[in-house]
């Protein structure tokens, strides 16, 4: 998940911006999540003072018991406060699940050596390790393979779990 504090340093969400651009992403999500984070901030100053405010009103209040004095007025005001505060910590909670919503989906940053393309194509082969094996023959794939010896089954996980999932069946399913 991206840092939002990395992102709010601007070197760091220009080069994040950058390589939103070079995966085919949207660069305006870094700053929908700063809008998001700035909006949870904000929210939480104003639950922090109004909880001031309640403390130095809680304060009055045993002042003025103390000293046998009437406190209904601040009483009310008391109740009043704590109201507010039980709304803005449920808009705390709210903002910080769209944030969370928002950072999960985001990409991670790449790394400054992989070169921008357009596609799979476009990728750079940067070392090849063995002798790549030659057939005269079109080879199968290991799903083909699989489902040929009776230990993948494709139609009853799609079923089940929907589509690209598949259940181990025999052998492959004891290992």
């Amino acid at each position: 998940m991206i840092d939002v504090k990395a992102l709010e340093k601007p070197e760091y969400a220009e080069e994040y911006r950058k390589s939103l651009k070079n995966r085919g992403d949207n660069p305006a999500q870094g700053d929908k999540v700063l809008a998001l984070n700035q909006r949870r901030r904000q929210i939480i100053t104003q639950q922090e003072t109004l909880r001031a405010e309640q403390n130095r009103v809680g304060a009055d209040i045993a002042r003025k018991k103390r000293a046998k004095e009437d406190a209904s007025e601040l009483l009310g005001q008391m109740q009043e406060m704590a109201g507010k505060v039980k709304e803005l910590e449920q808009q705390v909670q709210a903002a910080e699940a769209d944030l969370n919503e928002v950072l999960l989906r985001l990409p991670n940053k790449v790394h400054a050596s992989v070169p921008v393309g357009e596609s799979a194509e476009d990728n750079l082969l940067v070392r090849a390790v063995g002798v790549k094996a030659q057939f005269d023959f079109k080879p199968k794939e290991h799903f083909e393979i699989g489902e040929h010896l009776g230990i993948l089954d494709f139609e009853r996980a799609g079923k089940v779990a929907g589509a690209r999932f598949t259940f181990l069946r025999g052998a492959a399913a004891q290992l």
